[in-house]
């Protein structure tokens, strides 16, 4: 089905944001690990958001020492032509595949506020690398 879709990331809202460096003085790379994740909310009207979480964790300790966790609001032209609910309601789907570039849209910005979040930090040389999380995405839906 082609529809022609006008996407606009109209807002962007802080959630969560912990910094709790242990006492850590300086961080060896290589025991440091960090995830992403994320969620999609329920749509309103035309605005889709999807919640976006950054986490800095270190080998060895319980807690991780940065969480950092945004929502990304985004004006979708003809929402309601590509987005169709499942009939119990459960779970829905999208009549255009625009969930990747959403994804890449949310991580790339994300990479910025990361970055100004962290300075001065002991996590300020750990910027969150480039992605193709398209492809990374389409590799998870194969399996």
């Amino acid at each position: 089905m082609n529809i022609d879709v006008n996407i606009e990331l109209s807002s962007i809202h802080e959630l969560n944001h912990e910094y709790s460096p242990q006492g850590l003085k300086k961080i060896n790379p290589k025991d440091l690990s960090v995830s992403t994740s994320f969620r999609l909310s329920q749509a309103k009207g035309s605005i889709l958001p999807i919640d976006l979480r950054v986490t800095y964790e270190v080998n060895k300790i319980e807690a991780p020492i940065s969480i950092i966790e945004m929502s990304f609001d985004f004006h979708i032209d003809k929402l309601d032509e590509i987005l169709v609910a499942s009939d119990n309601k459960q779970s829905i789907k999208f009549n255009v595949d625009i969930i990747p570039d959403l994804i890449a849209i949310a991580c790339d910005t994300m990479r910025g506020i990361v970055f100004e979040k962290n300075k001065g930090t002991i996590l300020e040389k750990f910027i969150l690398p480039l992605r193709d999380y398209k492809s990374d995405m389409g590799k998870h839906k194969k399996k």
